[in-house]
């Protein structure tokens, strides 16, 4: 919410305060450092990692480094989280709060049933916002294919303004404005800097293949929320239902009071590398951006046939061996997905855990198989549900080595004709107590 008192004050007058009180005037213009020392964000919730173009950019996970380096902000608080989101202990309201950068995230009150909206964001979004002209943050990102990309931009704008983007610290590749989503109509005065909309095509940038450092400039009138970028080829269509489909990462976690550590081993998005296999040969899997439980893309095991085993699998590694290639979960107490079932799809589905190794797919790397429905009653109802399933139920075998998951297979045993699809999403291992949902 950004209903702080504003005093507008010269630029002349303000350097001279500065400078009277023995500051440059480099802290009012900071400018991106020319060897940058920041890194992708990472934490407990978000496996870092640069963010991946095409899709989409989270503006609040802003890189880290600090102070001049990964951000230039003009206040030294952080005006959204531990402020006006108190210090309660949860992780969205303690987002980053020791930053200056000013970060908060969406809530049913005001952003989502706001009457003003033009279009309805997802809740426990999270965004950068209480910006002011001259302020920047820098994200670091990897792009598949080099060429011309085009970016939707999810944002609130009380009064508009003009954005800079640049690339690996050249001068701006692109500019361009966002309207003011400013409504008369509005009856709360404060409920003005919650109007959120989606700028269409809003700019486009030609970007390198592979990593690269983008900066986000505030050029003109600020008090802007920025929550996504949804970057995709230039001139292709847009996937799925747009922006306004795309959510924070794992936001079930995020919403949880207490701090919880989560490796993610798969998510279509900041981790979405990955190969699968299925038995038999009249199935596929593959990922998709039709349905997903977080961001625009996840898993599809499309089954078809009449077989009584049907057998599915996705490896995070693709199927690169070796005893130091996998995820390391032997500290943490559960595995966790979102899944969701949709067409004739019926029977016992059972899921377990593969281990890396020289040899890959021997029998004792294999955890025992767990039935999903004593996880998940309402499997088939047709939507999403997380399943939660404690690593001791998940019986290691010996030879199972949990420092080196590489892979998660699934089982279907039916008795019917079976035409339909299982969509995975957001794979993971945490070390909540466990939940079933």
């Amino acid at each position: 919410m950004n209903n702080r008192t504003m005093c507008f004050i010269p630029k002349a007058l303000l350097s001279l305060a500065f400078a009277l009180l023995g500051f440059s005037g480099s802290f009012l213009h900071a400018e991106p450092p020319a060897v940058y020392a920041g890194r992708a964000y990472e934490d407990a919730v978000h496996s870092g990692g640069p963010q991946r173009i095409p899709g989409p950019v989270f503006c609040a996970y802003y890189d880290t480094g600090g102070e001049g380096v990964a951000y230039h902000d003009t206040g030294k608080d952080n005006q959204g989280s531990g402020k006006l989101n108190p210090a309660n202990g949860s992780y969205l309201n303690e987002f980053r709060r020791q930053e200056a950068l000013d970060t908060s995230y969406t809530k049913q009150l005001p952003d989502l049933d706001s009457p003003c909206n033009k279009v309805t964001p997802p809740l426990g979004l999270l965004y950068v916002g209480w910006n002011e002209p001259g302020e920047w943050f820098k994200i670091t990102i990897e792009t598949s294919v080099a060429g011309t990309y085009v970016a939707d931009v999810l944002y609130t704008s009380q009064r508009g303004g003009k954005i800079g983007i640049d690339i690996d610290g050249t001068s701006s590749q692109s500019t361009f404005e966002l309207e003011s989503t400013f409504d008369p109509a509005e009856t709360i005065p404060w409920r003005q800097w919650h109007h959120w909309n989606v700028a269409r095509d809003a700019f486009e940038l030609t970007l390198p293949k592979g990593v690269s450092v983008m900066t986000v400039r505030i050029i003109t009138n600020g008090n802007l929320n920025l929550a996504t970028f949804d970057f995709r080829p230039k001139g292709s269509h847009r996937a799925g239902p747009g922006i306004t489909a795309v959510k924070t990462p794992s936001p079930v976690l995020a919403n949880r009071r207490d701090s919880v550590k989560r490796v993610v081993a798969w998510n279509g998005e900041q981790a979405n590398v990955g190969a699968g296999w299925v038995n038999p040969t009249t199935s596929t899997i593959k990922p998709q951006t039709v349905e997903a439980h977080s961001g625009i893309t996840a898993l599809e095991f499309k089954l078809k046939g009449t077989n009584q085993w049907m057998g599915m699998g996705w490896n995070w590694f693709k199927f690169k061996t070796g005893t130091n290639v996998g995820t390391d979960a032997s500290t943490l107490k559960n595995l966790s997905f979102w899944i969701m079932a949709k067409g004739e799809v019926a029977g016992n589905l059972r899921v377990s855990l593969l281990c890396n190794g020289e040899v890959l797919d021997t029998p004792e790397e294999h955890t025992v198989k767990v039935e999903v429905l004593k996880y998940c009653p309402s499997l088939f109802d047709g939507h999403w549900h997380e399943l939660v399933i404690p690593m001791a139920d998940l019986n290691q075998i010996e030879g199972f080595n949990p420092e080196i998951i590489s892979e998660i297979h699934f089982g279907l045993t039916t008795e019917q004709a079976i035409d339909g699809s299982f969509f995975i999403d957001d794979i993971g291992f945490d070390d909540r107590a466990t939940e079933y949902h």
